[in-house]
């Protein structure tokens, strides 16, 4: 079931009105996050792709990021961070792993 609303659009299941199983959700930051649903936040599997370019794919509790890979690609270099996250951030430098462009 497809759902647009001014905050974002949203195409997946639902449970009495929230966000609930698998879907996909466009925000109005530019973010699209594709993955489980629980009680209306990203919760379980799910990847996310960010305006610049970075993405993560990995596990989510209650919309926040637990553990998997962020990469993050400038100019220059590709930084992958495998790990655990903390409050949605990377914690422990579990395994980060640095490429240059032509490693690309």
């Amino acid at each position: 079931m497809q759902h647009v609303s001014v905050d974002y659009y949203y195409d997946g299941q639902w449970k009495l009105g929230q966000r609930h199983g698998i879907g996909t959700c466009q925000f109005p930051t530019g973010e699209n996050y594709k993955g489980e649903w629980q009680n209306d936040k990203m919760h379980g599997n799910g990847s996310v792709t960010y305006p610049s370019g970075d993405y993560f794919d990995g596990q989510w509790e209650e919309g926040k990021r637990v553990f998997g890979t962020l990469t993050s690609i400038d100019q220059s270099k590709k930084v992958e961070y495998r790990g655990a996250f903390t409050n949605g951030v990377p914690g422990r430098f579990d395994f980060l792993l640095f490429f240059t462009v032509q490693d690309l």
